[in-house]
């Protein structure tokens, strides 16, 4: 397999060349010039490489260990000829010289408008740069395809023609007799790979298409769009005359406002060109290659990636009427679709998500689904390394079935990550400077990620009681307290958590993880309910997964759902536990407690709160959520952790039954894990003494969290729940998110990247985490680097349409 440099893999026929290569197991370099164009070819399974075709800078980087060289950059839209000249033709030269000093063959994406290059700027610009491959000193051999009108997924010029369509109305310019081809971009990404296939002999220039002789009329396009919608499709014709006048007035628009325009008498002479037909029959000779797409079936394809991107609220905003007649495959048309899609590389289209998520939790579609995230093993196949990679062995056949193979869905995700250079679970911190700041990658960073929030990881007191702790006490423990013994330290604490909250009594676990494991799992047996709101952590699925206990869900944060079904259970709800978070991680919205525990009361069932990630922030005197709703006395149990507001590790939970001493006689992972090491306990010790007496902690992460979370709402940004200390920005597609983290990273600033199935309701999210410690300078810089970074991506994708 080939290692292949790529130009314009953030673009529409970029993106299709790009993932059509990994596809077929070659492994891609590809140019970006923005840190958020990085994120997205990493989303691709490309590795980014930083340059500029206009200055050449990068370009030995780019193709310094490839094999051979796709160019699929250009400009396709400018003011004049020197706008489009800048890429198209001083561009491609220095990557040219670039791949003929390395003596690397060259396929070029040039346009079917070369063939008339008189006809527009941008036709004379694609024209020049054909005339730089058949110089001397150009790279050979090189190779340049002339595609005509190029649709599909992703398309962002040709896609608002098919919307309208799909609306009942086709807007056709220029004489109704003119002739044109078209080609799906899958079709054409194929045709790369074919020339690679070839080893990259072929030379020259050649046109592309979908096949199709003598080209379509609009008649034709309408035709099938029609039979694809079910319904009429009224055409309005825009003579060639009344183009040119909208074009100039375009132009001059373009020039009082400053922008770049697309529509000008150039590009109006092109779309109203009579012969734009290609005659793909000599590449076919030439490479072996046949396109596969019909324009029946690739205008299906398109419509069915359109429909996916519909968000709910344009279903919410489309009369039933417009539903049925949208533009789409019918069923029987869709069905044929799927069936003869082997060769259409269609399966992973830009928005769609596919693989294992990012982050910790489990989420549902719909607010009341299942746990998610295990793996079974006899669902998954054999034949991969322990990195993801293919395992020689199984290539011979004579590999063994491994107990690893059950990772495979983890390491795949793995391998491509580590092949992209994008590791979002694995950031190193070369050096923590402060509890808000470090050093990633040698760049100073502002730590936006840690959930420290109330900034004590640095704290002066905590940090001398944890050093004096050592000094005095030693390193650890060396045991479980079942066999050890408790330490002085460890009684303390507990009755301290017990006093805070004003509780009965207190137990303290190792981490926090084990607090819901070790409760869970020995509170609730075979015989007991549990009735747990579907967006609860990955801990408290576990606990209840190892006990054994009749698992039932309710929709998140919804009472009255919470209220049927323990209606439903009849007297076996006065035996029901009921389990909810205060504030929940991934969006940090924070449960209508009051309402939730008056339902648990109703029914005359249990409780148990999860302050994790309220603990020190929500509450007159920091005591969760459980406090500020007025609830904290008619709680059972309250469960939370050390290493968030308390900046350390491990587990509690209080409650007003004195029995809970028992859980530690039964509870296996208490009985069997080594105690919390002194230093811990000391630093815990002080934290708690300092969030108890301090409430300056509290407002400034509330200042920190209000100002971030008002900054990012102005921006237009759309924001998981109301302020608090988790603020989390929602994105629709993988690649928009991992393009803002990248973004972000690269400008300083860390966050979390979580996707599904971690992500609740299928939905990817950059999380914000706020510190008491954060100061307003950051803050601002924070916002700063959210916007920079969203103008980056946009500005990015307009050039890619």
């Amino acid at each position: 397999m080939a290692r292949v440099a790529v130009t314009g893999a953030s673009g529409f026929i970029g993106r299709a060349v790009v993932r059509a290569l990994i596809q077929a197991g070659h492994s891609v370099n590809a140019l970006v010039r923005r840190p958020e164009a990085a994120g997205e070819v990493r989303a691709l399974g490309a590795a980014p490489v930083r340059g500029d075709l206009t200055s050449g800078q990068g370009l030995d980087g780019l193709v310094a260990r490839a094999d051979a060289v796709v160019h699929a950059a250009g400009a396709v839209r400018g003011r004049d000829l020197a706008d489009f000249e800048r890429v198209n033709v001083y561009g491609s030269a220095h990557l040219f010289a670039a791949a003929a000093q390395r003596g690397l063959p060259v396929l070029a994406l040039s346009s079917l408008a070369a063939r008339e290059p008189d006809v527009s700027d941008y036709a004379r610009s694609k024209y020049a740069m054909e005339c730089l491959l058949a110089g001397v000193d150009a790279p050979a051999p090189a190779l340049v395809l002339r595609p005509p009108a190029v649709y599909g997924a992703g398309d962002t010029a040709l896609g608002p023609l098919f919307a309208l369509m799909g609306r009942g109305l086709a807007v056709t310019p220029g004489d109704a007799g003119a002739r044109f081809s078209m080609l799906h971009v899958d079709d054409l990404a194929s045709a790369v790979c074919a020339w690679l296939a070839d080893g990259a002999r072929a030379s020259g220039v050649y046109e592309i298409s979908d096949g199709k002789r003598g080209g379509y009329r609009w008649a034709d396009v309408l035709a099938e769009a029609r039979r694809l919608r079910g319904a009429p499709i009224r055409r309005v014709g825009v003579s060639a005359r009344g183009l040119q006048m909208a074009a100039r007035a375009n132009q001059r628009l373009a020039q009082w406002a400053g922008y770049t325009p697309m529509l000008t008498p150039g590009k109006a002479r092109e779309l109203t060109h009579r012969d734009w037909v290609a005659d793909t029959q000599p590449l076919a000779e030439r490479l072996d290659w046949r396109p596969t797409i019909t324009l029946a079936r690739g205008l299906a394809l398109t419509c069915d990636w359109a429909r996916e991107q519909r968000t709910p609220d344009d279903e919410d905003h489309s009369d039933e009427q417009s539903l049925r007649r949208d533009l789409r495959a019918s069923d029987r048309a869709a069905e044929s679709v799927r069936a003869g899609s082997a060769h259409d590389h269609a399966g992973h289209t830009p928005g769609r998500r596919h693989g294992a998520g990012f982050g910790a939790g489990d989420g549902s579609d719909d607010g009341a689904g299942g746990p998610s995230g295990h793996l079974d093993s006899a669902e998954l196949s054999a034949g991969r390394g322990d990195d993801g990679s293919a395992d020689p062995s199984a290539e011979r056949g004579d590999r063994r079935v491994s107990l690893f193979d059950k990772f495979e869905p983890i390491a795949d995700v793995r391998r491509q990550m580590k092949e992209a250079g994008i590791e979002p679970l694995a950031v190193p911190l070369d050096r923590v400077l402060s509890s808000t700041e470090a050093i990633i990658r040698g760049q100073r960073t502002i730590l936006a990620g840690s959930n420290n929030y109330l900034g004590l990881t640095f704290d002066e007191n905590c940090v001398e009681a944890a050093v004096d702790a050592v000094r005095t006490l030693g390193t650890g423990t060396t045991g479980s307290r079942m066999a050890n013994g408790s330490y002085a330290g460890h009684i303390a604490l507990e009755q301290e958590l017990a006093d805070f909250y004003g509780m009965r009594r207190g137990l303290v676990f190792s981490t926090g993880y084990q607090a819901n494991l070790g409760m869970l799992s020995t509170l609730v047996g075979p015989r007991d309910t549990v009735m747990l709101d579907a967006d609860c952590h990955a801990s408290i699925y576990d606990g209840l997964r190892l006990g054994g206990a009749k698992t039932l869900r309710f929709k998140h944060n919804d009472p009255a759902d919470l209220d049927r079904r323990l209606k439903r259970l009849g007297e076996t709800a006065r035996q029901t536990l009921v389990v909810v978070e205060g504030i929940y991680s991934m969006l940090g919205d924070a449960a209508p407690l009051a309402e939730i525990v008056g339902v648990v009361k109703k029914h005359g069932a249990y409780i148990m709160v999860d302050e994790a990630h309220s603990m020190g922030i929500v509450g007159a005197k920091g005591r969760g959520v459980v406090e500020s709703e007025g609830v904290l006395d008619a709680v059972d149990f309250v469960v939370g952790t050390f290493s968030k507001s308390l900046g350390s590790a491990g587990g509690f939970c209080v409650s007003p039954h004195t029995d809970l001493d028992m859980i530690r006689y039964a509870s296996r992972p208490y009985i069997f894990t080594a105690s919390s090491v002194p230093s811990v306990i000391a630093s815990t010790r002080a934290a708690l003494a300092r969030l108890r007496d301090d409430d300056t902690l509290r407002e400034r992460i509330w200042d920190n969290a209000t100002r971030l979370h008002r900054g990012l709402a102005n921006l237009g940004f759309e924001l998981g729940a109301a302020p608090g200390p988790v603020v989390a920005t929602v994105y629709d597609s993988r690649e928009a998110a991992l393009g803002m983290w990248q973004g972000l990273l690269d400008r300083g600033v860390y966050t979390n990247l979580m996707l599904p199935p971690a992500a609740p309701n299928g939905r990817c999210l950059v999380r914000a985490s706020l510190s008491a410690g954060h100061t307003t300078a950051q803050i601002e810089t924070m916002i700063g680097a959210f916007a920079d970074t969203a103008i980056a991506l946009q500005k990015m994708q307009r050039e890619a349409g």
